[in-house]
């Protein structure tokens, strides 16, 4: 099989990365303009929530048109986490990245 590839496939190659490039550099602008509350709840989600997502967690449904509803159950439940998280590490003199790589060892991750 030949690995070479015709100018207009390394153009069409190009043009595709470009714009993924540029899709991640809007993820992350939005993400760098939200909260660190918000940053925070949507990372416990993601690393703890063991429910179904289809009938048991309500989070991908309070998404509309890429909008989250943080007045939402499951969203304001994360919120809720991450603020009380926040403000524990806070007490306790620990960044909550020490927290949650304390939690990923405990876990096995």
């Amino acid at each position: 099989m030949s690995t070479y590839k015709t100018v207009t496939e390394i153009e069409k190659e190009i043009a595709k990365q470009k714009a993924e490039l540029e899709k991640l550099q809007h993820q992350l602008d939005v993400a760098k303009s939200e909260s660190p509350e918000i940053q925070l709840a949507k990372r416990l989600h993601n690393m703890v929530c063991s429910w179904n997502h289809t009938s048991g967690c309500s989070w991908y449904y309070e998404t509309k048109n890429g909008i989250e509803d943080w007045n939402g159950y499951a969203h304001g439940e994360y919120l809720s986490r991450a603020r009380t998280m926040i403000h524990r590490c806070e007490k306790e003199n620990i960044s909550v990245e020490t927290a949650i790589e304390l939690y990923k060892l405990v876990k096995g991750y």
